[in-house]
């Protein structure tokens, strides 16, 4: 906990003192996933502060690979997603819910829950911060899956297939979880605490394969 608490308040240091702050906040929509040839999660990113924009992100679910495809959304108006998604063969998607730390989705007898905090990687961070690096994105560039801790899931196997690169993926809470028991998908987005350089947030969405 303490080498978390040090880690979050040097990148603020760092971020307070960088040439320009962004201060880009993440909101992360999830818009369902598509059944065909290749599963597809369907995900809307609304970025506030000075990055103001928006994009559709999908990620193709061709296993054991990913393809993900980003499109920018010049109007910056999401809402609208939704209802187009209704013109796909969309799977039905049940909202997990948050009891006391632990997610669960209705009959289901398994659980997810955020990771045990990791100060190693919370330090390890800190001086990839201080070496030169920015934000989850050069993190991950840097660690790949050694920098990912994926959640907990209790009574149940499950593996990571994909994680978005601009997250960071340790010391997370749940923000949102939903799961998909046709074909076994679980999305889960993650909420960080900690700010990147230039008080940017550093929010993100895993996708892992359940099995029972």
């Amino acid at each position: 906990m303490e080498g978390t608490r040090a880690a979050l308040a040097l990148i603020v240091v760092l971020a307070g003192g960088a040439a320009a702050s962004t201060s880009c906040n993440q909101k992360f929509t999830f818009l369902g996933l598509t059944r065909g040839s290749h599963h597809t999660v369907w995900v809307a990113e609304e970025l506030g502060g000075e990055c103001l924009s928006a994009q559709l992100v999908q990620v193709i679910l061709d296993e054991p690979d990913t393809v993900t495809v980003t499109t920018d959304i010049p109007s910056r108006q999401t809402g609208w997603l939704k209802e187009a998604m209704g013109n796909f063969a969309v799977e039905k998607a049940q909202p997990m819910k948050d009891n006391q730390g632990l997610w669960m989705a209705p009959a289901t007898t398994w659980s997810v829950a955020p990771p045990q905090p990791r100060d190693d990687l919370a330090k390890a961070f800190t001086d990839h911060v201080v070496a030169g690096g920015s934000n989850g994105s050069t993190w991950n560039k840097a660690r790949g899956l050694k920098g990912v801790v994926p959640p907990q899931i209790g009574n149940a196997d499950a593996k990571l297939i994909y994680f978005d690169p601009s997250g960071l993926y340790f010391d997370y809470t749940i923000s949102q979880a939903f799961w998909m028991p046709r074909s076994g998908y679980l999305v889960v987005f993650t909420k960080q605490k900690l700010l990147a350089v230039g008080l940017d947030t550093m929010h993100g969405f895993m996708v892992l394969k359940v099995s029972q």
